[in-house]
């Protein structure tokens, strides 16, 4: 792994940097989420941010790949289109913080439509001359092939991060919540939102 690396998906580094802008993302993003859908603000724990961004930037670098490979691209304009179908409103983010959040939006929905195409290619392939996929069966089969492609090509985590990847529950393929990693599935050792974290462990 480069010096500098939070991860490496084959050739494909993520820098440090980059992560800790999308953790800055993430923070907000959440919050966001949590003002639209709870009417509160409740503290973000920092280390779900993180985990949260990490496994975005690590599946979306495998989808890019994957993509690449297979002839399938996303515009920005599906890009765009997906976002303005959320139910939130990204307008409230502070302006000092509104590029990091934009960023790593866009990144979690480029990485559910190219998990949707993906997945219709590939019950394309495996249903000649078939008509209408199954939704289900397409996220099923885009995941899976973004899981076979981690398999072949491996990702190297930092292991400062610790081990992050669940490619069940990607980003955005019908929630913006982000199941992290074992641990977070298990609720262990990723601190839940609440009052009681010191500030230093919350997203500020």
């Amino acid at each position: 792994m480069h010096p500098g690396a939070a991860a490496q998906v084959g050739d494909v580094s993520i820098s440090d940097d980059q992560l800790q802008e999308s953790t800055e993302g993430f923070c907000d993003l959440i919050d966001t989420i949590n003002a639209a859908q709870q009417g509160s603000n409740a503290p973000v724990p920092v280390r779900s941010a993180l985990l949260s961004a990490l496994n975005t930037l690590v599946i979306g670098s495998a989808l890019d790949q994957l993509a690449r490979q297979n002839d399938v691209q996303v515009s920005n304009a599906e890009v765009e289109q997906w976002i303005a179908a959320l139910p939130i409103d990204l307008g409230q983010v502070p302006e000092s913080r509104a590029e990091d959040v934009q960023a790593i939006t866009e990144r979690v929905g480029r990485n559910s439509l190219l998990v949707e195409k993906l997945g219709r290619l590939a019950y394309e392939r495996e249903n000649p001359g078939s008509s209408g996929a199954p939704t289900e069966d397409v996220q099923q089969l885009g995941q899976q092939m973004a899981d076979d492609y981690l398999d072949q090509v491996g990702a190297d985590i930092n292991p400062r991060y610790g081990q992050v990847l669940d490619t069940q529950r990607l980003p955005g393929t019908g929630s913006l919540s982000v199941a992290v990693s074992e641990e977070g599935v298990a609720g262990e050792n990723v601190p839940q939102p609440n009052g009681s974290l010191p500030g230093n462990q919350v997203c500020s």
